[in-house]
């Protein structure tokens, strides 16, 4: 072994190569994208996820508010089946007979008359609609056009129903009004002989069972194009029962539900109000003196 190589060890060269700290810096920025890549395509994956079941979950509402509206027209047909039969009676009666008809008999109809006209009122809560309504754009988006319009027809025809059954039982009061008006009936008897006497009056009477097909009809028409919507959300019978029953169930809670009965106090009784002792003392000498 040669001496000197000990003593005097051979150069080794420390200078990095050329090209190596652009290597470093691109491999340090392809990891610093790859992570925020993947921070964001996660965030973004979870939040289209999140969105995919809101939009199922305002599915479900959507289509249970139109089932509920629908039932609760099933529920007017059968209670104005009555309303038919009475309309359908009072207009066998001829016209030119109504005066020769007993006391009773008039008092009776003038019962039927208050029944007739109580068809039954039919409301839907707009909460669901409304939440579908300001959630428009991300159904766009998704390119459910099918799903949007029929829903949109839905709460259309839902609003329409509701306005024309309703507005049979006002249509009644402002006929009963003109009758008041222009004959002004001296008589119980007489007004309730001119009420069905009166065209229009016996046009709402007969006009009662077409109008109760017509609200059959409907229900079916929104049942069906429910059906639709449950299609095209891919939402079973079983998933759209579970949800109704989840929404129907009962909250427990550890208070008891208020009682009016609790709440219904007696009437005040006048020696209570003292505030207005001189203003009663006065009204009731005065009206001593009477």
């Amino acid at each position: 072994m040669n001496p000197s190589n000990i003593i005097n060890p051979p150069e080794v060269n420390t200078t990095p190569k050329r090209g190596g700290f652009w290597k470093q810096l691109g491999m340090l920025v392809l990891g610093t994208t790859i992570s925020l890549v993947l921070t964001f395509g996660t965030a973004w994956i979870i939040e289209k996820h999140q969105r995919a079941k809101d939009r199922h979950l305002t599915a479900l509402m959507v289509i249970n508010n139109i089932e509920d509206f629908a039932q609760m027209m099933d529920e007017a047909y059968e209670y104005s089946a009555r309303m038919d039969t009475l309309s359908t009676w009072m207009l066998s009666i001829p016209v030119d007979q109504l005066e020769s008809l007993p006391e009773d008999v008039i008092k009776q109809i003038d019962v039927y008359f208050d029944e007739v006209i109580q068809l039954g009122i039919i409301d839907h809560d707009k909460t669901a609609e409304k939440i579908f309504s300001n959630s428009i754009d991300t159904w766009k988006n998704m390119n459910n056009v099918i799903f949007v319009e029929n829903v949109g027809w839905c709460f259309s025809t839902m609003t329409f129903v509701e306005k024309d059954w309703n507005g049979f039982s006002e249509s009644y009061h402002d006929i009963f009004k003109k009758i008041l008006e222009k004959d002004q009936p001296k008589k119980q008897r007489d007004y309730t002989i001119k009420k069905l006497q009166n065209s229009e009056v016996r046009i709402e009477l007969s006009s009662t069972h077409n109008r109760r097909c017509w609200l059959k009809y409907m229900s079916e028409l929104l049942r069906y194009m429910n059906h639709q919507n449950m299609v095209l959300m891919n939402i079973s019978e079983q998933e759209l029962q579970a949800f109704t029953e989840e929404c129907e169930k009962e909250i427990e809670i550890e208070i008891e539900q208020p009682n009016f009965q609790d709440f219904n106090t007696p009437a005040l009784d006048l020696d209570s109000l003292t505030t207005l002792l001189p203003i009663k003392s006065k009204v009731d000498s005065i009206l001593t003196k009477q």
